[in-house]
């Protein structure tokens, strides 16, 4: 562990620094401090080109816009607003054409064809989202 330094070494130390001063400050320490504070204010001044109520009804709009979407992948069918050309419809239709449908084809059908509806879906409305969120614009 280090020492303490005693009370001698304390009043010498003391006394050193009423007589000398503090020490320097390098003399790239000023021009770093004031280019980072100009780099602050410019990007504080960027953030201001829009007015807040501006920045507020883009943010509302964005908000409405992914609850729009997932009111959309939640409540929409895949497929088309009939039974008989849906996914589900055609993956019945499917089986039932066959001689001797079993539960298992039945299942295998529905499913590949649901998850075909439901990823070209959501590919979809996910480039969409995606296009309202981007900042670019």
């Amino acid at each position: 562990m280090g020492r303490y330094l005693t009370t001698q070494e304390w009043e010498q130390m003391i006394s050193q620094l009423e007589q000398g001063g503090l020490l320097e400050a390098p003399p790239t320490l000023e021009a770093g401090v004031m280019e980072k504070i100009a780099m602050l204010e410019r990007q504080e001044a960027m953030d201001h080109r829009y007015s807040e109520k501006t920045r507020r009804f883009f943010y509302q709009l964005k908000i409405s816009a992914a609850m729009a979407a997932s009111l959309v992948l939640v409540l929409l069918p895949t497929g088309s607003l009939s039974y008989e050309a849906s996914p589900y419809g055609q993956a019945k239709q499917m089986v039932w054409e066959r001689e001797e449908p079993s539960w298992l084809d039945y299942m295998q059908q529905g499913v590949s064809t649901i998850s075909e509806g439901v990823s070209s879906f959501s590919g979809y409305a996910m480039n969409q989202i995606m296009e309202v969120f981007s900042y670019d614009k």
